[in-house]
């Protein structure tokens, strides 16, 4: 995996949900693939985007889990 960026998700954070949309400070947003469902409250929480092939992952500082996403600007 390659790491693209480093960055923040804007506003509050409440965790990890199928189809959810992350909105990044650094532009971006990217839609929640992987069905997996965790609660975690964070207010602007560090995010780091990576890329393998043809797939996209964020890595949200505090959650401890890696979700496959789908870039949709």
């Amino acid at each position: 995996m390659k790491l693209i960026k480093e960055t923040r998700i804007t506003g509050k954070f409440d965790g990890f949900d199928q189809d959810k949309i992350f909105t990044l400070a650094s532009g971006g947003k990217y839609k929640q693939k992987s069905p997996i469902h965790r609660y975690h409250f964070g207010y602007r929480p560090y995010v780091k985007v990576f890329r393998d092939g043809l797939r996209w992952y964020l890595d949200v500082i505090g959650m401890n889990q890696i979700v496959e996403v789908i870039k949709i600007y």
